[in-house]
Parts: C-alpha cells; sequence; structure tokens
C-alpha cells in the first residue's frame, strides 16, 4: 500500500488508519492480517519505507540545488550524513520487537547497512526524484511493526542533527548494495540495538533521556520474555538429541 505526501504527522495518521480499516476488513471477511515483519521464513518481509523531504516556509526545497550533481544541495548532503551517522544509535525504534530481526536473514531484500544510493533499491536510504518538487530520501530500515510516529521523528532527527553538524556522508553505492560491505552499520539484534539507544547521547538529546529509558526497558522486558519460552523448532531439532 502507498500512502500519499503530506505534511508532518498526516502520513503517521494515515497510516495509522490505514492498518485499522485492512483489519477490519480482512475481519468482516473472516480473514487474518498481520504486519510482522517476517511471520514466514518463505514469505517477503513486511516493512514501512518512509519518504522524507525538507522545504523552507516558502515551500521551496531544501534538498534542491541544481547547480549540484544530480541536484543534491549541500543540506540534503548533510541530511544524509546524518542519517548514516546517527539512524544506527535508534536501530530500536525502526526494530521494536523480537520478530524485527528475523527481517534481516540472507535474501530477504532488507536493507545490508547505512547505506545510500540514487534510485538504487539494495540500499538503506534511497535517493528518488529529478527536481525540485520531487527530490526526497527513502529511508528502507523501518520494519512494519514499527510506530510510524517514532520512525518519522528518528529519522528527521538524524538529518537534521547531521545539517546542523555539517555531516557529510559516505560515498554513494553504485550497484548492488548487497555485494559490498557497507562502511556503517544498524544494530543486528535487540540486545545490540537496545544496548545503542541506552548509551546514545544523540537519542537523548533528540528524542529525550526519558523517552530512552522508557523504551529501552520496555523492549528489555520483551526480549527476556521470549528468552524464557522453548521455541517449537528447538523442540523439533533438539528433543531427542544426546
Amino acid at each position: 500500500a502507498c500512502i500519499g505526501a503530506g505534511e508532518g504527522l498526516e502520513p503517521a495518521d494515515q497510516l495509522v488508519l490505514l492498518k485499522n480499516f485492512i483489519r477490519a476488513l480482512a475481519l468482516r471477511q473472516g480473514r487474518s492480517v498481520t504486519f510482522m515483519p517476517r511471520w514466514n521464513e518463505k514469505a517477503d518481509s513486511q516493512s514501512i519505507h518512509l519518504h522524507i523531504s525538507l522545504k523552507d516556509k516558502t515551500g521551496r526545497s531544501l534538498f534542491w540545488d541544481a547547480k549540484e550533481k544530480n541536484g543534491v544541495s549541500r543540506t540534503f548532503r548533510h541530511f544524509l550524513g546524518g542519517l548514516q551517522a546517527y539512524v544506527g544509535d535508534t536501530t530500536l525504534v525502526f526494530q521494536p520487537t523480537v520478530n524485527s530481526y528475523r527481517r534481516f536473514a540472507p535474501g530477504t531484500f532488507a536493507p545490508p547497512g547505512l547505506t545510500w544510493g540514487f534510485e538504487n533499491r539494495t540500499t538503506c536510504f534511497r535517493l528518488v526524484g529529478h527536481d525540485a518538487g520531487s527530490l526526497r530520501v527513502e529511508n528502507r530500515l523501518p520494519g512494519a511493526d514499527s510506530n510510524p510516529y517514532l520512525s518519522a521523528a528518528a529519522t528527521i532527527a538524524a538529518g537534521v542533527a547531521g545539517v546542523i553538524g555539517e555531516i557529510e556522508p559516505n560515498p554513494e553505492t553504485i550497484g548492488s548494495g548487497y555485494a559490498q560491505q557497507p562502511a556503517r552499520d544498524f544494530a543486528r539484534s535487540m540486545p545490540e540495538a537496545i544496548d545503542r539507544l541506552r548509551g546514545s547521547a544523540f537519542a537523548k538529546d533528540w528524542l529525550g533521556a526519558r523517552f530512552v529509558e522508557a523504551f529501552t526497558a520496555t523492549r528489555e522486558s520483551q526480549h527476556n520474555e521470549f528468552r524464557r519460552k522453548v521455541p517449537d523448532v528447538e523442540l523439533e531439532r533438539f528433543f531427542d538429541l544426546g
């Protein structure tokens, strides 16, 4: 499904309404629907692709500069630098459940690392558009189970921090991102994601120390709960072992 472009919180509101509508429609038809990132190892993983652009008060794109290569302005370049520098710290926001990390199994088309590329769907941050009215960045990291409000907040915060700090991005990924080693990576497990968010000065400054404390505590409780359970696959594999 595709949510149309909007300002501020409007797209996130529309996504929440769409999910609830789909659930209600499925229920009326005697069916069920899930937004788990990986509900079946044979099915494609599910995600949210978050498109963001910045404009000034007059509506002029801050990402576009016709004098630069591909129209990518200095502001846009630094926004990308911020995404690469800080999104890894907030992996837990984009991947908030124990199931989220199953999305990154080989062959699932999930982002290979904190890479970027122009019209490159094998990167995490895909640049889209060819003029002032369409140039934007697509964050392909959020799972379908993520909170769209938090995902948008973390993405915008990282980008704006990059603009303020004038952070330069790593070189563009040309060709398949899956065939290249990313210079920067996000957390690959829930414990790592919890530790990175809890220890992130960026997250505490931009998202708030109280949020970081509360969010990591609830995710840690969730992870510990699932660690205590014995999955069926372990029973199938190891019940008769030894």
